[in-house]
């Protein structure tokens, strides 16, 4: 039986930044037993079910986020809520060609970022523009324009895990005083500890 899956958060304050990391393998073993999805369109619904979950941690109380993304080779849309409840539909088009099969299909088209606050009727709207992005592209395009967090995001290619690190507001560096020449950006900060933040998946 598998454990229920957590999302940790760590702070790295010599460097400014917040570590987020989620062991979803419960959460997405349990949707897919709600409906069979294989090739693409596994690694699809599986990147968006990871980001779903670590995108709960930025809704405030009362509030409702979602993304809605429909393109020509699928519908994906994903939504969360301060309670942390997630609903995440996906449905792949008929008209796929075999050329389009594979380890990933990427994301091409117009991507609707919504928020809705207590309230309020009047929800906060961002458009993203997406061309070939993979879903990984696709969270770091939503954090950064949607979100103006400074971050990256990566998921594992063979387990049912991600991680995102993200550079604290100046206000908490502040707080912190953390030393400017300590200051690293995330994906930076991935790719010189890629070895040590690997072992966890």
């Amino acid at each position: 039986m598998k454990t229920a899956s957590r999302l940790f958060h760590f702070l790295h304050e010599q460097h400014g930044l917040f570590v987020y990391f989620l062991e979803g393998q419960k959460l997405v073993h349990d949707l897919v037993t709600l409906k069979t999805i294989s090739g693409s369109s596994f690694e699809i619904f599986r990147g968006a079910t990871l980001f779903g979950a670590i995108l709960s941690n930025f809704v405030k109380q009362g509030e409702t986020q979602g993304l809605f993304l429909d393109t020509n080779s699928f519908s994906l849309k994903v939504e969360v809520n301060s309670e942390a409840m997630m609903r995440v539909f996906f449905k792949e088009s008929s008209n796929l060609t075999p050329s389009q099969q594979g380890p990933l299909l990427n994301c091409s088209g117009t991507m609707r970022i919504v928020k809705k606050f207590p309230h309020s009727n009047n929800p906060y709207t961002t458009f993203i523009e997406l061309k070939d992005d993979s879903i990984e592209q696709l969270v770091n395009k939503t954090l950064v324009q949607s979100y103006q967090i400074e971050s990256f995001y990566h998921c594992s290619d063979v387990s049912d895990q991600a991680i995102l690190i993200c550079k604290m507001p100046e206000s908490q560096r502040t707080a912190l005083k953390v030393k400017e020449e300590d200051l690293i950006g995330p994906k930076e900060y991935f790719l010189k500890n890629k070895k040590n933040l690997f072992s966890f998946f």
